[in-house]
């Protein structure tokens, strides 16, 4: 079996990850397995998941690179692991971090969420990635909603949600031939 939407970051980030739910999940949103890890990875196992995706997302500088270089360990540990990272325009340096991810430690793709970021699938600064995934065959999966909070940013008319007809146009116009996945 094959589980499409796992995230897999280091202990501190999903500990700020969940106190963020438990303060603004409205009941919604409840995290039933508070894991991470080994312990994680043998959750998923018991499940019956033979292998999955380390989806993580930044939102600050520095974390993009962190949390990568935490994945990049991770995959090496666990043979489990489908090596998914992220970017973050506002790192700067896009293109050497798109290099070291896809050709220096092998990633399958990256995983953008544009309203935690608050960066636009369609910031320039990201195109050099797109470019790249698509010469190199790489996957682009995106998180097009602001659950677990619902504010006046979420919706398909703004500029802070990916699911933004005009986002998607950008980037398909500058990356026409690049696989895309829409998911959580």
């Amino acid at each position: 079996m094959f589980d499409m939407h796992v995230h897999f970051f280091p202990e501190s980030v999903f500990r700020a990850i969940w106190n963020y739910f438990e303060a603004h999940g409205n009941g919604l949103w409840n995290v039933r397995y508070k894991v991470h890890g080994r312990e994680l990875v043998e959750r998923l196992k018991g499940f019956g998941v033979e292998r999955f995706p380390t989806l993580v997302y930044a939102h600050k500088p520095g974390l993009a690179r962190y949390l990568n270089d935490f994945v990049a360990e991770s995959a090496a540990a666990y043979p489990e692991l489908l090596p998914f990272g992220t970017l973050y325009a506002g790192d700067g340096a896009v293109e050497e971090q798109a290099r070291r991810i896809f050709e220096q430690q092998g990633f399958l793709g990256i995983k953008l969420h544009p309203f935690v970021s608050l960066e636009q699938l369609d910031d320039e600064r990201l195109f050099v990635a797109y470019e790249m995934m698509e010469a190199l065959g790489k996957v682009l999966i995106c998180h097009p909603g602001s659950g677990p909070g619902y504010s006046e940013r979420d919706g398909a008319s703004t500029r802070t949600a990916c699911s933004s007809g005009r986002t998607f146009r950008t980037s398909r116009t500058t990356t026409p031939r690049s696989r895309r996945r829409s998911g959580g």
